[in-house]
């Protein structure tokens, strides 16, 4: 399979991209105690704790360092305990931490398996207002939630999928499908990430693939590589026109392994990622066609703004929000948050759209 000329695919697909809309929602009524601080600046309890759900994970990293930004920024200090990865090792924190006796200001919670924390998250609420980021459902103990909405982050990367299937026809790649045919290299199999990821996507999109394999258990380069270069070998021979890989992270060892099994990121494959998190080198070379700006630093900045927010005011509005992706950070005030604050996702195609601007950051700095 070989494209009839040599024009890049990620330029033929620049006017393809389709913005994802920011929205907001519910009632403005507001809810809690209502006895907070009155300002956002550090009074007695200066500490904020921040379960991580893996600090090995490039994304929790720029979730932490974003936080510690912001939190020092208002006189607080951030804790950071570690979970890696596993729900019963962030479930013996929670326990080892409340025994300490220890009042912080407040807890940033990230556990692993949303689903599976209703009791940790209970036992916090009853120490300090918690603030549950990135993984859904929210528990009920959980004062807010904030962050990432993984079905839009499907939906987004839906719109990067159509948006390579285009732009390899404008470039007049062979399919080898009337619709073309993916390989489809997911996160974990049953984790809510994944499903609400995959109903996103697959809502989305005005056209299916035709999905020559549905493949699991990609996160890293390291298990992208695996996974992929295992698999290829057995699908190959059917014709794999674009390889969707979970985020830039996996994205990565998949390239490595097209590479090492024959096929040419860009040329005789187009691979795009679900999010953003890892190393931008790919889309800058060309090796991967785009993904989806699901920033980790703007979510760990999102995280403490609101958590500060609760204490000054003591309440949340019964609400849900979308904040937009604007170039400038939104100036922090003493107003309740929303109960459930999500980012804008916005998917993004080829190398110059990592110079826009996401809160103050550039989208390649809100990757990496």
């Amino acid at each position: 399979m070989r494209l009839a000329r040599s024009v890049p695919i990620v330029a033929a697909a620049l006017a393809a991209i389709i913005s994802v809309s920011a929205c907001g929602g519910g009632t403005t009524s507001a809810s809690g105690d209502g006895n907070g601080t009155g300002t956002l600046q550090a009074g007695d309890k200066k500490e904020i704790v921040y379960f991580s759900f893996g600090t090995n994970n490039v994304y929790a990293q720029g979730n932490e360092k974003a936080m510690k930004e912001v939190a020092e920024k208002y006189g607080y200090h951030i804790t950071t305990i570690d979970a890696n990865l596993s729900q019963a090792t962030a479930d013996q924190n929670v326990r080892q931490y409340i025994a300490s006796g220890k009042k912080p200001a407040g807890f940033l919670w990230q556990p692993p398996n949303a689903a599976a924390s209703d009791l940790s998250t209970k036992l916090l609420s009853q120490v300090a207002p918690v603030v549950q980021v990135t993984f859904t459902p929210p528990n009920e103990d959980a004062k807010v939630y904030t962050a990432t909405n993984q079905e839009a982050t499907g939906s987004a990367a839906a719109k990067v999928a159509e948006a390579a299937r285009e732009a390899a026809k404008k470039a007049g790649m062979q399919l080898h499908s009337p619709n073309g045919n993916l390989l489809w290299l997911d996160y974990f199999k049953g984790e809510s990430i994944t499903e609400d990821r995959d109903r996103g996507f697959n809502n989305t999109l005005e056209t299916p693939f035709n999905v020559v394999a549905h493949e699991y258990g990609t996160n890293d380069p390291d298990n992208g590589y695996t996974v992929a270069n295992t698999i290829l070998p057995k699908v190959k021979s059917a014709g794999i026109d674009f390889i969707y890989a979970f985020n830039l992270q996996s994205a990565t060892g998949v390239v490595r392994a097209a590479e090492q099994n024959g096929l040419t990121p860009g040329k005789d494959v187009i691979i795009f990622a679900g999010d953003c998190s890892g190393s931008v080198q790919d889309i800058r070379n060309g090796k991967v066609f785009g993904t989806v700006i699901q920033p980790a630093q703007v979510e760990g900045r999102l995280a403490v703004r609101t958590l500060l927010q609760y204490i000054a005011t003591g309440k949340t509005s019964d609400e849900t929000v979308t904040l937009p992706a604007t170039a400038d950070e939104p100036e922090l005030t003493v107003t309740p948050p929303a109960k459930v604050t999500y980012m804008e996702e916005p998917p993004m195609i080829g190398a110059q759209g990592l110079d826009k601007k996401y809160w103050g950051l550039t989208y390649a700095e809100t990757c990496s």
